[in-house]
């Protein structure tokens, strides 16, 4: 459930600027990048809300965190994308049944069913997904990121939820916490690697 909020304009300034400080304070820069043309599908689709630069690497909340050695692999070969997780969390596949083909990583403290980490497929377009944060979501930030190697839009909030769709082979993928705060979690999540 989402808390409402006012979203001041003031405060979307303050964090992009803060955003751009921190990108052009990484190693290497802000480097100039073009988003991967569109395959042909057939279908007319409107250009994409990404910028034509973009920093090349994950956000760095993501990025530079070894994996600790004893963290098994998670690979779902039907979807494509691998990642590494701690070795006394649950990995629920339960959802793959369902259309979002949800995967859902628990950390001992939660309960059963509840997320610390959770994978799955959006049928909605990247525009799609932009518009209905546009039109009905006020207290979430909006950002433009590099996630495994793709374009990708991350949503933050001011409780510890994040959610990253990215749009990969034709699907978009999201990738949502409500554990930001956890270093496990941002290890995990800087893991993740697609695998086709």
């Amino acid at each position: 459930m989402r808390k409402n909020s006012c979203c001041w304009p003031g405060q979307f300034l303050i964090l992009a600027i803060i955003l751009f400080l921190l990108a052009a304070c990484t190693p290497g820069g802000i480097k100039a990048q073009t988003a991967p043309e569109p395959q042909a599908t057939g279908e007319t689709k409107a250009p994409r809300d990404l910028p034509p630069t973009a920093t090349p690497e994950p956000p760095p909340m993501f990025a530079g965190d070894p994996i600790p050695s004893g963290w098994p692999a998670y690979t779902n070969t039907e979807l494509g994308y691998t990642l590494r997780y701690p070795s006394d969390w649950k990995v629920n596949e339960y959802g793959l049944t369902q259309l979002n083909k949800e995967v859902i990583f628990s950390s001992p403290e939660v309960k059963d069913f509840q997320s610390t980490l959770t994978v799955a497929l959006d049928e909605r377009s990247l525009e799609q997904i932009q518009q209905v944060y546009r039109e009905n979501v006020t207290d979430a930030v909006r950002s433009e990121t590099m996630f495994a190697g793709e374009p990708a839009i991350q949503y933050s909030y001011s409780w510890p939820h994040l959610e990253i769709y990215i749009q990969h082979a034709g699907k978009v993928y999201v990738v949502l916490t409500d554990e930001t705060g956890s270093a496990e979690v941002r290890q995990s999540i800087g893991s993740f690697r697609f695998t086709k």
